[in-house]
């Protein structure tokens, strides 16, 4: 498959937005079970085509069509932060085409072990990711990256705004961390620059403000 391009348009290279009946998805009723449950917003799913010229043509979709029915799980339970020395290592890995539509996955490798991030959950993520301007005021609280990779699904906050530092790390590393985090209220921080603190109103979830170098804000 050919490498992702990550872009600050609603294209990504080889991406394109579902178009189907051009219908938007409704958000799902906030339930007591829910811990980080959606902003009262619509959102228009995606999905990604590979580039023509590797032949084959076919679809990639999100292994979880509907991200609110993935399991979750709060910063707040994430096991605490390791030192962690060097990037990650990731690339990516094709299942078989079905139906001309496909599934891939991102693997991010550190130390040894390895975490698999669905690519068209990434895809979403870095699609709904906002682009943060320089602002005052600092995040509330922090949380690692390697353990938000590892996590099993989607990772979302209640607890006020908090920073994932994904500095010095390649793009599909930074696309596979989006593909982990819950892709409401999440942005993307050149590093070097504070971002507005916000507060939790209880309507949905806290912001997760990923931390990368000014290049990757796109």
């Amino acid at each position: 498959m050919p490498g992702i391009c990550i872009a600050r348009s609603r294209k990504v290279a080889g991406a394109r937005p579902d178009t189907g009946s051009g219908d938007l998805a409704p958000l799902r009723s906030k339930t007591s079970e829910d811990p980080c449950p959606p902003h009262p917003s619509r959102v228009r799913p995606l999905s990604a085509e590979p580039d023509p010229a590797v032949g084959e043509a076919a679809t990639y979709v999100p292994a979880v069509r509907d991200y609110y029915a993935a399991p979750r799980t709060l910063v707040e339970d994430l096991p605490p932060a390791t030192t962690t020395s060097g990037p990650f290592s990731a690339r990516t890995v094709t299942a078989p085409v079905a139906d001309g539509t496909r599934t891939a996955r991102i693997e991010v490798t550190h130390d040894g072990t390895t975490a698999h991030v669905d690519l068209g959950q990434a895809l979403r993520g870095h699609r709904f990711a906002q682009r943060e301007d320089p602002a005052a005021g600092d995040a509330s609280g922090t949380a690692d990256a390697w353990s938000a990779l590892r996590a099993p699904g989607l990772v979302c906050t209640r607890s006020g705004d908090v920073t994932l530092d994904a500095t010095g790390q390649d793009d599909l590393v930074v696309l596979a961390l989006l593909g982990r985090l819950y892709p409401e209220n999440v942005a993307l921080r050149p590093a070097g620059r504070s971002a507005a603190r916000t507060t939790a109103d209880g309507t949905g979830p806290s912001r997760l403000v990923t931390l990368v170098d000014p290049a990757q804000v796109h």
